[in-house]
Order: structure tokens, then C-alpha cells, then sequence
């Protein structure tokens, strides 16, 4: 029965979002070198290469989870090397450290759109840290749970994701301002809903799978611009004519070739409600 939860990055988007939910049944340490307030979580500031600690922490807990990433795709973009090393090292430092231990288990946040008919290098470095992962589990005796997540979406996100900065051009009053033709379509979960899910992918059916997250939440740019439009009538939608960017996450050119599950997180409320709600939080 697993009680302590470990979670490398816990102070990003999706690691707070976790802690928040996960600290409500267990034990939750918060591994990360930006410090996070975070109600009933326990926090160790430091960076992943303080092996000693590193190691004592995952010896403590039953559940690791990684969570820390370069997942800027700008930043991504404009330092290469820098992005692979980092995503691939993070995922290699942790495995090393759980070799024959297999009463604990790794999940790792990796992405949907690394079946994508486009690889940019972010894509690249999750696809290959799964990878890492698999061939770690047979050598060593490491049980995981590869985790694919969708467009993630929500309160404290990066500023970059295209629902925070139509939010934040609705609530200037600016124009909505659609790339390319708006066909671009993406699967949406916002990062509440993956908390509260959360602790049904714990389950040991899952354990030494590839599990594709989903959400009932399938929408093209297009679409999205509507909703937000219509919250708020001021904000003209402006097409903008470019050719898609050839790293864009597009659910249109998914296919998923390997031996993938899925798990689908359906909401009751409908898409349209949801972005409201969201607008109207802080």
C-alpha cells in the first residue's frame, strides 16, 4: 500500500496541481529548486543533480513522480541541446537510483503529441526518456507508469499555452489572434480535473504502461477563439495568414503506434462553461 509520494517538480503547473490533490490521501514531498507554499506538503529545495539528497528522498517514498521538465516550447526551440540533455538527464539520474527496487513506482508526465506527425525537440526528449524508461524497467526491475497528458490547462499556467493568452487578450479588450487557419485541433484537460483523476492511475493495472490521457474536451483554435469571443464581444477574431509552424500540437495528426492505453477524463460540465469559469477566476 503505498503512502509517500515523492514529486520531482512539484512546483510547476502540473507538479502544484498534484501536490494539492495527491496531499489530501498521502504523504507529499515536494522536490524542487523553486520554492512552492503548498498546504500539507512537505518541501525540499534543491536542484536534481544533489545526488545524496536526491537519493535519500526517493528511499524514503513509495511513489515518485516526475514532474520536472524544460517544457517551454520557445525556450525549447532556441536551446536544443540544452532541452534534450536535461529532459533525458532527469529521467536517466532518477532511474539509477531506483535500480532493483521494486516495491516503488516511477510515473512519468510525458506528452500526448509525442505520436505527432511533426517531432519538434520537445517532443523528442519525452519520446526518448520514455524510452530510457522501458529499458531501464527490464534491466533493473523498475516498475512505472508512463503518463501522456494532453494540452493541460488552468489557473497559475505559463503564460504561453493559446487558453491563457486568449483569456488575457479578452480581459485587455485586445483581439483574439488565431494562427493560421484555426483547424489546429488539441485535446483539453484542465489541471483540477487531472488532480481529482489522479490517485484512479495509482492503480496497479497501469503499472508498466503507456497510458494516454484524455479529456471529453476536443476543440480546434477555431472553436476556442469563438468561445472566448463571445465572452467577451469587444475582442475581434483576427486570422492571421502563416503556414502552421511544423512543431504545432495538433490531435489531428496523432496516431498511436505502440501498445498504449487509454484513459479518458470525462467532465459533466460542458467545454463552453469551463472556459468561463475560468475566465472569471484569478
Amino acid at each position: 500500500m503505498y503512502k509517500n509520494i515523492l514529486i520531482i517538480g512539484g512546483s510547476g503547473f502540473v507538479g502544484t496541481s498534484l501536490c494539492e490533490a495527491l496531499s489530501n490521501k498521502f504523504n507529499v514531498t515536494n522536490y524542487d529548486q523553486k520554492q512552492k507554499k503548498i498546504k500539507n506538503v512537505k518541501f525540499i529545495k534543491s536542484k536534481i543533480e544533489n545526488n545524496n539528497k536526491l537519493k535519500n528522498e526517493i528511499i524514503k517514498n513509495d511513489i515518485i513522480i516526475l514532474s520536472a521538465a524544460v517544457s517551454d516550447i520557445n525556450f525549447a526551440n532556441k536551446n536544443l541541446s540544452k532541452t534534450i540533455f536535461q529532459n533525458t538527464y532527469l529521467a536517466t539520474r532518477v532511474l539509477e537510483i531506483m535500480k532493483n527496487q521494486n516495491k516503488k513506482l516511477l510515473i512519468f508526465i510525458s506528452s500526448i503529441y509525442v505520436n505527432g506527425k511533426n517531432m519538434d525537440v520537445y517532443k523528442i526528449s519525452k519520446h526518448t526518456s520514455e524510452l530510457i524508461i522501458r529499458n531501464f524497467s527490464k534491466k533493473f526491475n523498475i516498475n512505472f507508469t508512463i503518463l501522456r497528458l494532453p494540452t493541460i490547462c488552468g489557473n497559475n499556467n505559463r503564460s504561453a499555452d493559446v487558453i491563457s493568452i486568449f483569456k488575457k487578450n479578452i480581459l485587455q479588450g485586445k483581439n483574439i489572434i488565431v494562427n493560421g487557419d484555426g483547424k489546429q485541433t488539441r485535446n483539453f484537460l484542465f489541471s483540477r480535473d487531472l488532480g481529482k483523476s489522479f490517485f484512479k492511475l495509482l492503480n496497479k493495472k497501469y503499472q508498466n504502461k503507456v497510458v494516454n490521457v484524455f479529456s471529453n474536451y476536443n476543440y480546434n483554435i477555431k472553436n476556442l477563439a469563438k468561445i472566448f469571443g463571445n465572452i467577451n464581444k469587444k475582442s475581434k477574431i483576427i486570422f492571421k495568414r502563416r503556414e502552421i509552424r511544423y512543431d504545432d500540437f495538433d490531435l489531428r495528426y496523432i496516431k498511436f503506434k505502440d501498445k498504449s492505453i487509454t484513459f479518458q477524463i470525462k467532465n459533466k460540465l460542458s467545454f463552453e462553461r469551463k472556459i468561463i469559469n475560468f475566465v472569471k477566476s484569478k
